[in-house]
């Protein structure tokens, strides 16, 4: 038979919850309702203690669900769009918490497990799970987020170069990490920009860049094979990156291919938004 104390119990569970819906928010950049987000928190521990003594049918998966459910809307009142979002954060950093303590469970005896976890004072465990939890998961459910958003309404990029301006449609892949000393990178399907003939010259290479006013890079990029490849590009005079309401100037640079992507003339981060 175990020992529970039931007062370290609860303060776990509570910091715990109350840790993930913050987290869920700030991938969002919303502010949590404290007092709100304690009772949400404290929420969830009562109903992990009930399962704990006894209360069996709690176990069952779409009871959890509608306690998460709850806890999120009581912690933020979001609307729908947000809501879902929230969510699907609060259930990331669940599951990926969940996954570290189960690693940690099998890499050690379990009684050894259990004695280390529920012996560490309170502070250095809540430490312990900021550091293997939060911010390994944020950066990635950001970007999740921004596709699933962006992707849904379209992003058009408008870029100024070579005395000549473009709005081209484009296709969102948050695999597009690609920099350029430290600016970002948009693929762009060259045939797509109406070019003249002496800068398409300059830029396939047939005339030479050191007798014209135009500066041509080759920025190198892994391809989706892992190969690294070289691409003509350069630094757009101007470039806005939009998405429904949302607009965004920044400094870019376009790398140019011979083909398109999924049927967009550009390829880019949909985090570039954020």
């Amino acid at each position: 038979m175990k020992t529970v104390y039931i007062e370290l119990f609860f303060i776990d569970n509570i910091l715990i919850n109350f840790y993930f819906l913050y987290l869920s928010g700030t991938v969002l950049r919303l502010r949590i309702k404290t007092i709100p987000g304690i009772v949400s928190a404290s929420l969830g521990a009562i109903y992990g203690f009930l399962q704990l003594t006894g209360y069996t049918f709690l176990n069952i998966l779409p009871l959890k669900i509608i306690l998460s459910v709850i806890m999120v809307y009581i912690s933020y009142r979001p609307s729908k769009n947000t809501f879902f979002k929230l969510l699907l954060c609060f259930y990331g950093f669940s599951f990926v918490f969940a996954g570290i303590i189960m690693a940690f469970f099998y890499m050690t005896t379990a009684d050894s497990f259990i004695r280390t976890m529920f012996f560490l004072p309170i502070p250095l465990r809540f430490a312990l799970l900021i550091l293997l939890s939060g911010h390994f998961l944020k950066k990635r459910l950001l970007h999740l987020i921004s596709l699933l958003t962006y992707c849904k309404q379209g992003i058009s990029l408008y870029i100024s170069c070579f005395k000549s301006s473009f709005t081209l449609s484009c296709y969102s892949d948050t695999g597009n990490t690609c920099s350029y000393f430290g600016k970002p990178v948009a693929f762009v399907d060259k045939n797509s920009l109406a070019l003249d003939e002496n800068t398409k010259n300059i830029i396939e290479g047939n005339i030479s860049q050191d007798d014209c006013n135009i500066n041509i890079v080759y920025i190198p990029y892994r391809a989706a094979g892992g190969e690294i490849h070289t691409a003509p590009g350069f630094k757009c005079d101007r470039a806005v990156i939009s998405c429904g309401s949302k607009i965004k100037e920044l400094c870019l640079y376009i790398a140019l291919l011979d083909h398109d992507f999924a049927g967009e003339p550009c390829l880019i981060n949909p985090a570039l938004l954020d």
